[in-house]
């Protein structure tokens, strides 16, 4: 999945570059860099993972009442099969 949305994320920065003709420097100097390497956002990923699940754990008693709001409302789901657009 983090391939495909800085796959793109890349691609947005591009078309928007090219029908505006300009865009902020630090945006194309970040979508320009070399490619990142699936095993490197998988790395990445599992680091963002990890730290999140000890926040959860931190935060127990607030996560589990977060849980039990979100499993009570009802919140359309996005349906869109485009992994950018619809995260």
């Amino acid at each position: 999945m983090w391939y495909e949305l800085v796959k793109e994320r890349r691609k947005s920065i591009a078309n928007r570059f090219v029908e505006a003709g300009r865009a902020p420097f630090a945006t194309l100097a970040a979508a320009a860099q070399a490619d990142i390497s699936r095993s490197s956002l998988a790395k990445w990923d599992g680091s963002a993972r990890a730290w999140l699940r000890f926040a959860d754990k931190i935060k127990r008693t607030e996560q589990d009442q977060l849980m039990l709001i979100v499993a009570n409302i009802n919140v359309p789901i996005n349906n869109d099969m485009s992994v950018f657009s619809s995260v």
